[in-house]
């Protein structure tokens, strides 16, 4: 019975300081004994003076409550301690308190009625509220992990389709079982900083141990939430997996490595040009063909490396690659070194386009052949002189 309620010999005592309906009434006369505001449960209830205890129970509004059986079970003396009594017609939603009261050799039974609609209509709103976020918990592509300060998890099943364990085998873990042995230190450091409240979320990178054994590399999106009383409550972590995105990455890395690696040893020239002819970058043996540093040359337009003489040349196969089907062309030609030494060398161009089909860059591989050149120049001029004293 609510407090403020005194049950005793004297029935008027029921309703002392009570703001709650109240009834109470003889199980064995199956009288009515006292009302107390029982127009709050009903405004349209009517009571009759001469209503048994049986029909006064049975006709209130209707409600989930089976009345008659309600009456049977309390003259058979198995009261409830309490009940919830929704009435369909408003909605309003009662806590019955039950109390009784040996009374000589009769027995009295008090109900008393607490209003908790308003709690029932918060209860089912967080209800509400829980059952999406257990619906978006659920489905949640990522892996969503809840962890108490002790390291106890709780995981959904995008998780634990990833890291290989059941729900029930992750409860029996905890996440020192599933962290790579030197990423541990990483929940150490984050555990920390959240209790001392220094981060309240955040992320950072880290690997997981698969129940196969397999390392697994994730972002994990994390939050600390709380208790009243400010102490950590559980750490929600939402984990991306990163693993074939890093194993790509590491694949790139390696092969940017080696171009790279294969353009600055390459025994031949190599250079990248604007659309408008300016050396944007050149390796180490385009340099030293030149007889000039690297940061001359970059910036440079092409035709002041050019002999004058092959300009005409050049210009007539770079319009023609603009206008032909053709991505490339080759040419012979002479370099102009820093000490005016004319250097023959044996280029191929390439254009490289961008998405929309414009020109991003050119790119060269040049060969020296002035070694090649001069070898044949001697060569002719030897036959030359044979020719001459054979006559």
């Amino acid at each position: 019975m609510p407090s403020g309620v005194a049950f005793n010999a004297t029935s008027e005592s029921f309703s002392h300081f009570n703001p709650n309906p109240l009834f109470v009434f003889n199980t064995e006369t199956n009288k009515v004994v006292l009302t107390h505001l029982v127009e709050k449960i009903s405004p349209d209830f009517k009571l009759n003076v001469t209503m048994t205890a049986e029909s006064f129970l049975c006709n209130l509004p209707e409600s989930n409550i089976n009345y008659s059986e309600l009456w049977n079970q309390i003259k058979e003396n198995k009261i409830p301690t309490s009940k919830k009594v929704f009435f369909k017609e408003n909605e309003q939603c009662y806590l019955v308190s039950f109390v009784s009261h040996q009374k000589e050799e009769q027995l009295l039974v008090g109900m008393s009625w607490t209003d908790i609609s308003n709690e029932e209509a918060r209860n089912a709103r967080s209800e509400k509220w829980m059952r999406r976020f257990k619906n978006i918990y659920d489905s949640c592509p990522l892996g969503v992990v809840t962890s108490k300060p002790d390291g106890s998890l709780i995981a959904n099943q995008a998780f634990c389709n990833w890291i290989g364990y059941s729900k029930d085998e992750l409860q029996c873990l905890n996440k020192d079982d599933i962290s790579h042995p030197e990423d541990k230190k990483v929940h150490v450091d984050t555990l920390k900083a959240i209790k001392s409240r220094e981060k309240d979320f955040g992320v950072f990178e880290k690997r997981y141990i698969s129940k196969s054994g397999h390392v697994l590399l994730a972002n994990v999106h994390f939050s600390g939430s709380f208790n009243e009383d400010g102490t950590l409550q559980t750490i929600i972590a939402v984990v991306e997996d990163i693993t074939e995105k890093k194993v790509t990455e590491q694949r790139l890395k390696h092969s940017l490595m080696l171009l790279e690696s294969i353009f600055d040893n390459s025994p031949v020239g190599i250079n990248f040009t604007s659309p408008n002819g300016r050396y944007l970058k050149i390796n180490k043996k385009f340099a030293e063909m030149i007889g000039a540093p690297e940061s001359e040359i970059i910036g440079a337009h092409y035709q002041s490396l050019t002999h004058p003489e092959d300009f005409s040349k050049e210009d007539k196969l770079l319009s023609e690659l603009h206008d032909a089907d053709s991505d490339s062309y080759h040419i012979q030609k002479r370099y102009v070194n820093n000490n005016g030494r004319s250097i023959w060398a044996s280029v191929s161009v390439s254009e490289i386009l961008n998405e929309d089909g414009s020109i991003k860059f050119f790119l060269s591989i040049v060969k020296d052949i002035t070694r090649e050149r001069e070898t044949e120049n001697q060569l002719r001029k030897n036959i030359e002189d044979l020719r001459k004293k054979s006559k």
